[in-house]
């Protein structure tokens, strides 16, 4: 019961601090090193994933429920465990 007050302790904290990102001088990519030219793909790529939520919800309903592939999701992960 103890470590639960704590947790709750904390959250009540933290939900009741308002953390607000200063918004004079936001951060754009160009902050971050990203020079605007397009990203080149890496010869060693083996898997060419296209970014975005949009995307990935495609990837994962095909993964699902297309290509059934939860179903052997178990013994696929299991068989990459250890060293190769």
């Amino acid at each position: 019961m103890g470590s639960y007050r704590l947790l709750w302790t904390c959250v009540k904290l933290l939900t009741s601090m308002h953390f607000r990102l200063p918004s004079a001088n936001p951060l754009n990519l160009q902050d971050l090193g990203y020079s605007g030219e397009p990203v080149q793909t890496s010869p060693k790529a083996v898997l060419d994933f296209k970014g975005g939520e949009t995307a990935a919800l495609k990837r994962l309903k095909s993964w699902i429920w297309e290509k059934d592939c939860l179903r052997n999701y178990k013994e696929t992960r299991n068989g990459l465990l250890g060293v190769q």
